[in-house]
């Protein structure tokens, strides 16, 4: 048995693919992961597992030629009886007009033996929509691995923030100049004391200069900038954060924010209740689900920024620590990565014998 994961083998932004291919390799799933196999070797396996459809390109930006070449590429796997696994992350390309990117989709949805969803919103719907595959719904695994856990007074020390603050962390890259006019507005509408914003992948939205992220508290070449953010109470940061940081944002924060009007899934939210988190997002998708049956709370996209406001000021009331530790649980219990890999290789195995 031969599986490859067709997804760039250097992407760290996003680690999905490369722990789940890490989680599939240690249960003794023999799983490579990389582009040039797929498109020049695809027809050496038995299985090809695809997530997000035009990542298999450079710059994850289809050419008439790529997508040419994609389409034969899948009737030849079905010809030679090569499995075709899809994980759907989306509904469709996060906010692309690329009509190649929405084929690429298309292509893939209608050529994947087994469909792989990761919530249960709307199954039994594109079950119907999609009857020559099988549907399984495998949840979003725990992708990230906690080395060492820090106090919220050490993480806030090295980001500069005072401790004395309510913090609201929106972590992941803001799609468009909406989705970050939603959080500014909604920060500056919120009559709390002591809120703080911290906000990174922001910047470039509003023209803001920043720097590379410095183990220090001068964080903007320009200090003028930075006081000025800071007496704000906002800490905006614009570049890929280091996995060896990351953990710094989560523990300064009292609740994350899924700052996403239009969602299927979110890695953000494993990733919060992995580190005992309670999270605010949209009512929508497999995440407003999951938040509503999790006991954390949700936003209606068709009032905002009002009901977002109205959500934040609730949570201020509650007993977040608990919450987060309610959501640490839960996230054991239903996202651990050694069963979800387990699930996956049950699917590749059925599919190939």
């Amino acid at each position: 048995m031969k599986i490859l994961m067709a997804y760039p083998s250097q992407n760290e932004a996003n680690p999905f693919v490369k722990s789940l291919t890490e989680g599939l390799i240690s249960v003794g799933c023999p799983v490579e992961i990389g582009l040039d196999q797929f498109w020049n070797h695809y027809e050496d396996y038995d299985l090809i597992h695809f997530n997000w459809p035009n990542s298999i390109f450079k710059d994850w930006q289809p050419t008439e030629r790529g997508v040419e070449l994609l389409k034969k590429i899948l009737a030849d796997a079905k010809s030679k009886n090569i499995k075709i696994v899809y994980t759907r992350h989306n509904e469709k390309p996060h906010y692309e007009n690329n009509p190649l990117i929405s084929l690429c989709y298309e292509l893939i949805e209608n050529h994947a033996n087994v469909i792989v969803h990761l919530g249960d919103y709307k199954f039994e719907e594109l079950k119907l929509q999609y009857p020559h595959a099988e549907h399984y719904v495998i949840p979003h695994h725990l992708s990230f691995k906690i080395q060492k856990e820090i106090s919220k007074q050490e993480a806030r020390k090295k980001l500069g923030i005072p401790d004395n603050k309510l913090v609201i962390l929106c972590f992941g890259a803001f799609r468009n100049r909406d989705e970050a006019k939603l959080v500014l507005d909604s920060f500056e509408a919120l009559e709390i004391k002591d809120k703080f914003l911290l906000v990174p992948h922001l910047a470039k939205w509003f023209g803001l200069k920043t720097s590379a992220f410095p183990l220090s508290p001068a964080w903007f070449k320009n200090k003028k900038l930075k006081s000025a953010l800071l007496a704000e109470n906002k800490l905006v940061y614009d570049k890929t954060i280091p996995d060896s940081l990351l953990p710094s944002f989560f523990y300064a924060s009292d609740l994350v924010l899924i700052q996403r009007t239009n969602i299927l899934n979110s890695g953000n939210l494993p990733l919060a209740f992995h580190f005992r988190k309670m999270v605010i997002g949209p009512n929508t998708g497999n995440v407003g689900e999951i938040l509503k049956k999790s006991d954390n709370l949700t936003f209606d996209i068709k009032d905002i920024p009002n009901s977002l406001i109205e959500k934040i000021k609730e949570s201020s009331g509650l007993d977040l620590k608990d919450i987060g530790q309610s959501n640490y649980d839960y996230a054991i219990r239903h996202w651990n990565p050694d069963t979800i890999a387990l699930e996956y290789q049950k699917i590749y195995v059925s599919l190939i014998s």
